[in-house]
């Protein structure tokens, strides 16, 4: 952990919610290792996301919609908020229609093709996103910010962006930079 630096507030006052523990595996090598630390991480963090969002009637992809439509500089079509999530089309369709018929967001008609819709944030939905942010995003610059120096967390999104880069070379992924209808300056404002 950072030198000075405390672990964010939230994660010990949720600990006592925790009914069981992690162990410490060690495979006898460090790539085995890695790989197992990676997974304890994502399910961890994808524990208490649950556990946080909850409180909102949330889930990780819905505020993942939200947020996107709120850095988008123009109402976005749903295969543009599944390619910008990273999700499956139709997973997204559904989730869509949920948020839709509960009032956080809207369809409307693609200007340039009547027969294709767009989706907007309205501002119950905005008002949700506001509310919830901090147990997303924000939790997840906190527990960083925590954990490493600057130089650290340098090295380490250098090493994830690697591991990211090889996976997706492997699938025929191409990662490519934000597209410029998001803003990718409200993105970073997220802490």
């Amino acid at each position: 952990m950072q030198s000075g630096a405390a672990a964010p507030e939230r994660s010990r006052s949720r600990r006592s919610d925790l009914d069981h523990c992690i162990y410490d595996w060690e495979m006898g090598n460090p790539y085995s290792n890695a790989w197992v630390r990676l997974r304890q991480v994502r399910e961890v963090m994808q524990y208490y996301l649950d556990l946080e969002l909850g409180q909102y009637g949330l889930t990780l992809a819905q505020l993942d919609i939200l947020q996107m439509l709120s850095v988008s500089a123009e109402p976005l079509s749903p295969g543009q908020i599944s390619s910008y999530c990273f999700r499956e089309p139709q997973s997204i369709s559904e989730l869509v229609t949920r948020m839709v018929n509960a009032g956080y967001l809207e369809k409307v008609r693609d200007p340039d093709n009547q027969r294709s819709v767009r989706v907007r944030l309205l501002p119950k939905g905005e008002a949700l996103r506001m509310k919830a942010i901090g147990s997303g995003f924000c939790y997840g610059y906190q527990v960083l910010r925590s954990a490493f120096s600057e130089e650290e967390i340098e090295v380490f999104d250098r090493l994830l962006t690697r591991v990211r880069d090889t996976v997706a070379d492997e699938l025929g992924l191409f990662v490519q930079p934000l597209p410029s209808n998001l803003d990718a300056r409200a993105l970073a404002r997220l802490r």
